[in-house]
């Protein structure tokens, strides 16, 4: 799993506890907090997810 959240105010950070308990036998990686659309390219291209 990839989160993220689109907040203008909180982070992302403050949910991660919660949200990795919640998915234990998951892979989870590359969360972020994306305030605007022209940070998604860019961050799912650092991702190298082979899309």
């Amino acid at each position: 799993m990839i989160p993220f959240c689109t907040s203008g105010g909180s982070d992302i950070e403050e949910t991660m506890p919660t949200f990795l308990d919640s998915c234990r036998d998951a892979a989870v990686y590359g969360e972020r907090r994306i305030s605007g659309t022209g940070q998604i390219e860019d961050w799912l291209d650092g991702l190298d997810l082979n899309l």
